[in-house]
């Protein structure tokens, strides 16, 4: 399992936005291995991204400050096979560790989970708190994931 501590190294550059606004960008170095997982900052939005193979998917984010989860989007190359699980490992401790959402995936390649579904709640998480995305990918489709957060 993946898990990125975002609070050591930060390299920092300036990009233009498709709307030809700036924006200030922080971005993680390499993590373990490159094509497989990014890190990108936009003021206080994060975004995890994690694939780009036919393995297993098992990540975890764990940003180190309190953060909201806004949403996960997957892409398969094919038809999946099998559950993905999303589920929050409490830094309070196991007893308050708790599945948020569980997806049959069947014959879908892109899937979209936005808690603003759940409006007008907040999923507020602490900084101890983390997020488990599981997925077996059985039939070994191509996977990629991303998981996007706002700092609180």
């Amino acid at each position: 399992m993946k898990k990125w501590d975002l609070e050591k190294k930060w390299t920092v550059i300036l990009c233009v936005a498709a709307v030809s606004a700036c924006a200030l960008m922080i971005c993680w170095p390499a993590i373990v291995n490159a094509a497989a997982a990014e890190v990108t900052y936009t003021q206080k939005v994060k975004c995890w991204r994690d694939g780009g193979n036919t393995a297993a998917l098992s990540t975890t984010v764990a940003p180190g400050t309190p953060y909201i989860l806004k949403q996960i989007t997957m892409h398969l190359s094919a038809g999946g096979s099998g559950d993905l699980t999303v589920t929050k490992d409490a830094g309070a401790g196991a007893a308050y560790d708790t599945l948020l959402h569980t997806e049959t995936l069947t014959t879908d390649t892109d899937w979209v989970w936005s808690t603003t579904d759940y409006a007008p709640l907040e999923w507020i998480f602490s900084k101890d708190d983390e997020i488990d995305v599981v997925y077996a990918n059985a039939n070994t489709k191509t996977i990629g994931i991303e998981i996007i957060v706002e700092e609180y």
